[in-house]
């Protein structure tokens, strides 16, 4: 009786973990994206016009601002497989990111 509960305490515990750790994963990756973003602008299916970012830069607000193009993307040498492609601008993104 002693090493059922025992062996339910440990399960109940391990599972606990799991979730936890999942939620930290979750949040850091986020965090990774996102950065300390508080606004993003989308544009659809047909995306943004390329110069949109560079007259909203041009306007004269004194706001942080910066690109993030994410895209899913497939290669013929990675099997055609889908996998997300995420860039940004390094130099912009310095307020955003640690």
């Amino acid at each position: 009786m002693v090493l059922g509960i025992s062996l339910g305490v440990a399960v109940a515990v391990a599972i606990d973990l799991a979730n936890t750790s999942s939620e930290l994963a979750f949040e850091l990756s986020t965090q990774a994206v996102a950065g300390n973003a508080t606004h993003f602008l989308t544009g659809g299916p047909q995306g943004l016009d390329e110069q949109f970012y560079t007259r909203l830069r041009l306007s004269g607000l004194d706001l942080p601002m910066a690109p993030v193009i994410s895209e899913y993307v497939s290669s013929p040498q990675l099997g055609e497989e889908l996998f997300q492609l995420l860039g940004v601008d390094p130099f912009a993104e310095k307020l955003f990111r640690d």
